[in-house]
């Protein structure tokens, strides 16, 4: 086998990886009702030097009007940023500074790196931490998800546990 058809071999083998490009995964809450929301969101075939360049904020009053959602004034208290999870991957964290007191919490992020932009939105059931049992944690309560993305690139579709319902649209944007 010639050296030209290895490379254009090993060429095709890799290229599907670096197609997909940066996403955002699952959502794992480690928070309850009447705390500080908290929570993890993975962040799928990110390199290097997009987790040094990416920016996550809320999305703006706009898109969420856009999309047909509330914005309420405790939204404005989350914070996101890139980190470590608790397994050691790279992670998306959201924190607030203040204690979350409603049951279902809906946000947009809107994620944007050098190469590409993704807005999301999150809903998560926020259960009293009295209803949680010894074996279940926060992070198994009922999330779901809904993905827009636009960009030269699009992410692999995320992975949900059970009780999450994603659903992915394209969007072009204003």
């Amino acid at each position: 086998m010639s050296w030209k058809l290895r490379v254009l071999i090993s060429a095709l083998l890799l290229s599907p990886a670096v197609a997909l490009g940066l996403g955002l995964g699952e959502i794992r809450l480690n928070s309850a009702l009447n705390e500080p929301f908290s929570a993890e969101i993975d962040l799928v075939a990110a390199t290097p030097e997009e987790l040094g360049s990416l920016e996550a904020n809320l999305a703006s009053n706009e898109v969420f009007s856009r999309y047909g959602l509330d914005r309420p004034s405790f939204l404005g208290s989350l914070e996101f940023t890139v980190g470590q999870g608790q397994d050691g991957r790279s992670v998306l964290l959201v924190r607030s500074r203040d204690a979350i007191s409603e049951p279902f919490v809906s946000f947009l992020i809107d994620v944007s790196w050098p190469r590409g932009r993704l807005l999301r939105e999150y809903t998560v059931l926020l259960d009293p931490p009295a209803m949680l049992s010894a074996a279940e944690s926060p992070a198994a309560a009922g999330t779901l998800c809904t993905m827009w993305t636009w960009g030269a690139r699009s992410p692999s579709r995320p992975r949900h546990r059970r009780r999450a319902h994603p659903q992915a649209l394209r969007a072009q944007p204003a």
